[in-house]
């Protein structure tokens, strides 16, 4: 299945700074600037409806490859998702042009190639799609993120360790459940509050009251 949607551009709006209160005193603007990407890709034009006719959440999305399922399937014919996928929103290549994502990822080894999909989910294929670079919480605020090792099981960097990298502080025996993975270091993230995001989107997908004259 090839896709190519019309063209939506969104610029990058989740710069952060490294200091726990730079990044809480930001959260204000931060929110705005959220609302602001948000309404560019699920408002519609003048009176129009919005255009998107799905909506898929990608919480925790690692370096996007659920994202690259949705919309360019063909690249991963074997994906167990990919059924999911056509009976939720369409096996034809125009119907997922309806269907608008917004991914949430605060592991800031994933951050350029996020970028780079970023890029490539809205430049080359036009769709409605946008990965903040941020964990999703029940409230707006910071976490603390825990980095684990880049070697992985081999011992070579893999990148595999990314996968056990947590908002959750390292637990005391964290090495012992989690094999090979050894916690090297934590960073400061920002947390989007999840609710907040869903209500502002189904407040652009409620249909628009019209009185006639």
């Amino acid at each position: 299945m090839w896709l190519f949607c019309a063209h939506i551009a969104v610029a990058a709006t989740d710069t952060m700074s490294t200091s726990d209160d730079a990044l809480i005193g930001a959260v204000a603007a931060t929110v705005a600037r959220d609302d602001a990407v948000i309404d560019a890709l699920f408002r519609g034009s003048g009176r129009n409806r919005s255009p998107c006719q799905h909506v898929y959440l990608d919480v925790g999305s690692n370096i996007g490859v659920q994202l690259r399922k949705l919309y360019e399937p063909r690249l991963y014919p074997h994906a167990q998702v990919l059924p999911i996928f056509d009976r939720l929103f369409g096996t034809d290549s125009g119907s997922r042009c309806g269907v608008c994502a917004l991914g949430f990822e605060p592991n800031p080894h994933h951050a350029a190639r996020l970028a780079r999909l970023q890029v490539h989910l809205t430049h080359r294929l036009g769709v409605r799609a946008h990965v903040f670079r941020a964990a999703a919480g029940t409230a707006d605020s910071v976490a603390t993120f825990a980095m684990p090792s880049k070697h992985g099981a081999s011992g070579k960097t893999d990148g595999s360790a990314d996968w056990a990298a947590s908002t959750n502080a390292p637990y005391r025996g964290m090495d012992r459940r989690a094999g090979y993975l050894k916690y090297q270091s934590t960073t400061s993230v920002r947390v989007l509050d999840l609710s907040r995001i869903i209500r502002r989107v189904a407040r652009l997908l409620r249909p628009t009251s019209s009185t006639s004259s």
